[in-house]
């Protein structure tokens, strides 16, 4: 993904939760999904391989370079952010407080980068090899700090935060943040060309502004849940919402065209250009070529099971390699052939 704002924080949370204490050594046996169409044997395209034993609950999974790439965890023994810096071979702990779990992970380049948690959101400005804590942040209404769901920077001061309580914002590379007067409740996703324009995801649909957040106003398309959208160029973009269908923008938001349908609840995308790309599912990765789904079978599957699935997936800008995390331990690793 280029930019994971993807999910229902607390539904998600209760499920991990709840099914957490049987993931890793696997005492009982899973029961499979019937979601599971391809069966139960893996499906690998060419150029994806699996790799085991990377962690339980990865949740996110970024690269801002073909070596440089990190993963954020919740898991109690992979709580926090790891580190690898030979494409995803190797992963070392990355230091931070440890006040946190994350979610989600955004870099604008392979110096700066943000991870967002709970109730947390942390920078980083060397390579992800330390993390701080943001030092303010508003407050809901019963005093308690927001969940945070995601975190996009247009530059290395400028940033936007997808919280419970709506829209924020930070000045100062993410260390102070002040709430967006007239950002909606209920925002699930955001991503800012600049700080001027910006699209936002709410659970209707999606919302434009293009006078720094200090109006928003409806974009066409979609109705439902956004769950994550991907700025492309100058003024293109690509979304998908949770009824399962791909929109693209060609005027930064404000009109959206259906392009594609999937059918599932939850989805990941990662597109070069509006018709090249690919959209995950929580148990497929399905390549997108010249505005189609191409072939007839998903270029990765990998059954899914009622604790574990396909979180998020991140590939470079030019789709020549890519990383998807699978909730239970695996990473897997596309390289072009």
């Amino acid at each position: 993904m280029n930019i994971s704002l993807k999910f229902l924080v607390p539904a998600i949370v209760t499920a991990i939760s709840a099914a957490g204490c049987v993931r890793g050594d696997n005492p009982i046996v899973r029961r499979e999904d019937p979601r599971n169409s391809n069966g139960v044997k893996p499906i690998y395209g060419e150029g994806w391989k699996a790799q085991e034993n990377v962690g339980v609950d990865y949740w996110d999974v970024f690269f801002p370079t073909d070596k440089l790439g990190f993963l954020a965890g919740m898991g109690s023994n992979t709580r926090g952010i790891s580190r690898s810096e030979d494409g995803g071979l190797t992963w070392s702990k990355a230091t931070t407080s440890g006040a946190s779990g994350y979610y989600n992970l955004y870099f604008l380049n392979e110096d700066n980068g943000w991870a967002v948690g709970d109730s947390m959101i942390s920078y980083t400005t060397d390579k992800g090899k330390t993390w701080k804590d943001m030092e303010s942040i508003p407050l809901t209404s019963g005093g308690k700090k927001p969940v945070t769901a995601d975190v996009y920077f247009p530059n290395k001061d400028t940033g936007y935060a997808v919280t419970a309580i709506g829209m924020l914002q930070s000045f100062d590379g993410g260390k102070n943040w002040s709430k967006i007067a007239a950002s909606p409740t209920n925002v699930t996703a955001a991503a800012y060309y600049n700080t001027k324009d910006g699209i936002i995801g709410t659970t209707t649909g999606i919302r434009i502004t293009d006078d720094s957040s200090k109006t928003y106003k409806n974009g066409t398309g979609s109705t439902s849940r956004i769950i994550t959208i991907q700025l492309l160029g100058a003024n293109e973009a690509v979304c998908i919402d949770q009824a399962g269908i791909l929109w693209a923008s060609t005027d930064k938001g404000l009109t959206w065209t259906k392009k594609l349908t999937f059918s599932d609840d939850y989805f990941d995308i990662a597109f070069s250009s509006l018709n090249e790309g690919y959209v995950m599912t929580r148990n497929k990765v399905w390549k997108i070529s010249n505005g189609a789904v191409a072939g007839t079978l998903p270029v990765l599957y990998y059954p899914l099971f009622t604790d574990a699935q396909l979180m998020e997936c991140h590939f470079l800008p030019d789709l020549s390699k890519g990383w998807v995390i699978y909730q239970d331990n695996i990473l897997f690793r596309y390289v072009k052939p």
